[in-house]
């Protein structure tokens, strides 16, 4: 997720010795004055409604070439022996060691076997890891379709009255960011609108506490940006609003000397979708 936010370098560097998830903050702001001064530019109505827009261009294909894949680390209990661990932190420091394409085939390999054996929310975890590293490497279809696997589990899960976890609910709702991502990447702005509404339903419902907010403001993010393709100006600068105002409120609430795992998610959360929709208001 590491990604760097639009605006003066100074600034951002400035911020970012200065306090945590400030970064965040100044990405977000900068979003929203945009937004702001495209409504009033239009009388605060806007275009309205949802049209087909402006779609961000795929970027270029990442090569098909498969480095040779070194050794994988051993497995934490929620893989097998061999197998790359599914938790987040992991499947993140295995693209940072270019090792995202390996790790994907060992996720898909996870979550076929679990679910052979009936182990569902372990193939839900493992598909959720394919689709986060899929839509990382740029694998937009990969990451729709693991991420819809996803979806398809837990709510047989939760409808069948099995217990889930505030852990497992928080990869449900992670999942709904990375499809609805995708499918913007790949010019789908309606269907990534409906499945980011959709998930932010579903976490305003369910999640609390300071990592689940992140969440919630990561879907409320998505859903401005797809606004804003689709002209619908009012509902992005809404959104946006929301998301500055979540993104304050947990800076506000971070302790002094937040360990450096904190920093990081909280500084790079906005960042690529903060970039890309700020780059899109101002073409």
């Amino acid at each position: 997720m590491a990604d760097h936010e639009p605006g003066s370098h100074g600034a951002v560097s400035s911020a970012r010795r200065a306090r945590p998830g400030l970064v965040a903050l100044i990405a977000a702001g900068a979003l929203l004055v945009a937004l702001a001064g495209i409504v009033s530019a239009q009388g605060g109505t806007g275009h309205g409604g949802r049209g087909k827009g402006r779609s961000s261009a795929p970027p270029t294909a990442p090569s098909t070439t498969s480095p040779t894949a070194p050794a994988p680390p051993a497995a934490k209990p929620d893989g097998a022996p061999g197998e790359y661990p599914l938790e987040f932190a992991q499947v993140l420091a295995a693209i940072d060691r270019g090792e995202g394409h390996a790790a994907l085939a060992s996720y898909e390999r996870t979550a076929a076997a679990a679910e052979g054996n009936g182990a569902r929310l372990l193939a839900a975890r493992a598909w959720a890891a394919a689709s986060s590293t899929a839509l990382r490497l740029g694998l937009y279809q990969k990451a729709i379709r693991a991420g819809t696997r996803v979806m398809e589990l837990f709510r047989g899960e939760l409808a069948a009255g099995t217990p889930i976890g505030d852990d497992d609910l928080g990869t449900l709702v992670s999942t709904y960011s990375y499809v609805g991502g995708a499918w913007r990447q790949v010019g789908q702005p309606d269907r990534a609108r409906a499945v980011l509404e959709e998930g932010l339903a579903l976490a305003q419902s369910r999640l609390r506490g300071t990592r689940e907010a992140l969440k919630i403001e990561a879907l409320t993010r998505g859903i401005a940006q797809v606004a804003l393709a689709q002209r619908d100006y009012p509902t992005a600068l809404a959104r946006s609003s929301q998301s500055v105002q979540r993104l304050e409120a947990v800076i506000a609430r971070m302790p002094p000397g937040a360990p450096e795992t904190a920093s990081r998610w909280y500084s790079m959360a906005p960042g690529a979708a903060a970039r890309s929709t700020a780059a899109s208001v101002s073409a």
